[in-house]
């Protein structure tokens, strides 16, 4: 899989939404290409993160920022996951049995397609569609999520097979 490379200049919602692609086809790449034991592996002795609980995380982090809060669309939390405004946050990462890795990152996938519809809707980032906070917020606040996750998926990725890069 190519990424393309993030922009380096242009108006802020051009750098926060380039980023934030930028980011979702980071971890693309670092989930890219694994057995379903692996994508499951837990290769951090006493941690319950994987490959799937962060692509499940993510999930949840795209479906309750932007279509729970933002666009107040009525989809309940994953199955798999919880609110991560709730009282039991990473329960995403503790439910990651051995899961095949397409039907997570089609799942993915989906609620990216939905935040980005949501995204492109907004007349400006200072919308702030049914939340108390601007489109800004959100974008930042989930560009967060992504930056220090990928940064987790790379240290697991390197464990299970070595893998290493940007």
């Amino acid at each position: 899989m190519t990424r393309a490379d993030p922009p380096l200049d242009g108006d802020e919602r051009v750098m926060l939404v380039g980023w934030l692609e930028f980011h979702r086809e980071t971890l693309a790449i670092k989930v890219g290409g694994l057995a379903p034991e692996q994508f499951s592996a837990r290769p951090v002795p006493g941690s319950a993160t994987s490959l799937l609980g962060l692509v499940r995380h993510l999930t949840e982090i795209e479906r309750t920022y932007f279509r729970r809060v933002f666009a107040g669309e009525d989809v309940p939390a994953l199955p798999f996951g919880t609110d991560p405004f709730g009282e039991e946050p990473g329960s995403d990462f503790a439910a990651a049995a051995v899961a095949p890795p397409e039907e997570a990152l089609a799942l993915w996938q989906a609620e990216v397609q939905a935040s980005r519809r949501l995204v492109g809707e907004a007349a400006s980032l200072d919308d702030r569609g049914k939340s108390n906070l601007p489109l800004r917020f959100w974008l930042i606040k989930t560009l967060n999520e992504y930056a220090r996750h990928n940064g987790h998926a790379d240290v697991i990725r390197e464990m299970i097979d070595g893998t290493v890069g940007e």
